[in-house]
């Protein structure tokens, strides 16, 4: 599944406002980073993961 949003736009802003993050000044305002994969609760395994650079 690909995710896709304008950062920064009227949209954008209000979401992450909106959200249980929007306590947290930096949340969301990094341009790059690390990427993390989690599970709350049961066993997951993950396989054949590609991450393109677009």
């Amino acid at each position: 599944e690909t995710v896709s949003y304008e950062k920064y736009s009227e949209d954008w802003t209000q979401r992450r406002n909106a959200g249980k993050w929007a306590k947290f000044p930096d949340y969301g305002k990094f341009d790059e980073g690390n990427i993390s994969l989690q599970n709350h609760g049961t066993k997951l395994w993950y396989r054949n993961i590609k991450i393109k650079e677009l």
